[in-house]
């Protein structure tokens, strides 16, 4: 098997898995699936997309385009989850800004997860 055909069939097992965890625990979840998006072309377009599969499967969401991952929206976002940590975050517009999110995020707050 050629090394291209291996990455992608790594990379299609993983999905299917997420896919599987997502769909057996979105009907737990006590609030929409929240989307953060950036307000580029292709942040508005990945952020339609996913809005749009999540409509056409039934699961509510609530999108939320932002200028950019800025402290205050950090703030907002923990807030959120510590009032309520039973939901489905999505960030669909790079990767860079995950990790961004990621490391300042769990860089000033203590989150535990279940």
């Amino acid at each position: 098997m050629n090394e291209t055909l291996e990455k992608y069939n790594f990379l299609n097992r993983d999905l299917q898995k997420g896919k599987a965890y997502f769909l057996e625990n979105i009907k737990r979840m006590q609030s929409p699936v929240h989307i953060y998006t950036h307000i580029d072309a292709d942040g508005l377009c990945s952020g339609a997309i996913l809005g749009k599969a999540l409509y056409r499967a039934g699961i509510p969401f609530q999108l939320e385009i932002l200028k950019q991952l800025e402290k205050e929206e950090i703030d907002k976002i923990a807030t959120h989850i510590t009032k309520n940590p039973k939901f489905f975050m999505i960030f669909s517009d790079s990767i860079y800004d995950f990790f961004w999110f990621r490391f300042h995020f769990f860089s000033s707050f203590s989150v535990v997860a279940n």
